[in-house]
């Protein structure tokens, strides 16, 4: 008999094994077991879950097409742990991210980068590695719009005329290194009429794009920052 009901402890029995749970119906290899401080659930005589006696929920690693955690309907999508201190998720069956041992995120790759701290791979004639295309700001004619505060690379598309332009800035600097469009000039704050730039604005100690194109414009904007200071 798996369980006994006592007065004095409430439900006492027999702790039972993922083959046989102390708690089952009428398939008696699905259930519920009872360790010291612990308690699990198996189902087909497997362990599938557990909560440790650190109050720990504990699930199994799972795998990039049957995920350890994830959702009714949906289940080839979820969270995974494919080796130890790893992390994966995976959507549709297929890992597409993790992060690996060293803290390493690797997106479209399992392979650990010799140096970077972020590596993806994607297939150049299928899909870009990096997609900032909706990441835009508005900007009214004659005004600007700032960055947050930090040097390094600015690539900038104004999806209007489509002209795009790279701008790597520092120390208060800001230089164009190529354009593709006319639209975008060297760096000032107060570009031509039809034209656009990057620049320092003293004023908030911040670089900012500047729109002096005639009406308000929209710009797409990719920052890759190299240190936290302007």
């Amino acid at each position: 008999m798996p369980l006994t009901l006592n007065g004095t402890t409430g439900i006492a029995g027999v702790d039972g094994s993922a083959g046989t749970p102390a708690s089952q119906g009428s398939d008696t290899n699905t259930g519920i077991v009872y360790g010291v401080d612990t308690v699990s659930i198996s189902t087909g005589g497997v362990t599938r879950a557990s909560v440790n006696s650190d109050g720990q929920v504990v699930v199994s690693a799972g795998t990039a097409s049957l995920p350890g955690i994830t959702t009714s309907g949906d289940t080839n999508t979820g969270t995974f742990y494919p080796a130890a201190d790893t992390i994966g998720w995976t959507t549709g069956g297929t890992e597409r991210a993790r992060i690996d041992t060293s803290g390493n995120l690797l997106v479209g790759t399992t392979s650990s980068p010799t140096a970077a701290k972020v590596r993806v791979t994607a297939t150049p004639s299928s899909s870009w590695a990096m997609d900032f295309s909706e990441n835009s700001v508005t900007v009214a004619n004659g005004g600007n719009q700032t960055f947050p505060a930090g040097s390094g690379l600015v690539l900038i598309n104004n999806p209007a005329t489509g002209a795009t332009a790279v701008y790597v800035v520092g120390g208060g600097n800001a230089t164009l290194l190529n354009t593709a469009g006319p639209e975008w000039v060297a760096s000032t704050t107060s570009p031509a009429a039809g034209k656009f730039s990057v620049a320092y604005n003293s004023g908030s100690s911040l670089y900012a794009v500047y729109n002096n194109y005639g009406s308000s414009q929209n710009f797409n904007v990719a920052l890759l920052r190299a240190r936290t200071s302007v």
